[in-house]
């Protein structure tokens, strides 16, 4: 059976750590272990390795931009649903954050730029 892996990078060079490992990392942070590792927003987390193992953080500063995002990456914000997802994805462009915070409310906390 053949193990699936991930090149890391660390101070030293790189590392291969299992991906399902890694994968169990990612959805215990972000405890949505109904959802793929890709549905995650960019720059989401923050990878660390050494030679024999691997630690996973969320990042302070990740956003996700209103204007380019698909529905299951506005879906996985906390607050929106299907509906907002959809609504949010009508009302694009948005020209600015407070614009598009005039339009939903439920932007106003949530990690998000245009």
């Amino acid at each position: 059976m053949k193990v699936e892996t991930i090149k890391i990078k660390h101070p030293d060079g790189y590392s291969l750590i299992n991906k399902a490992d890694f994968d169990e990392s990612i959805h215990e942070l972000f405890e949505e272990s109904n959802q793929p590792v890709s549905a995650l927003p960019a720059r989401a987390v923050e990878v660390s390795s050494t030679d024999v193992s691997f630690s996973v953080e969320k990042t302070e500063d990740f956003k996700i931009n209103l204007n380019t995002a698909d529905k299951k990456t506005l879906i996985s914000l906390p607050g929106i649903g299907a509906k907002t997802a959809e609504e949010i994805i009508d009302a694009r462009p948005f020209e600015s954050l407070r614009s598009a915070i005039a339009q939903f409310k439920v932007l106003e906390e949530l990690p998000v730029e245009v």
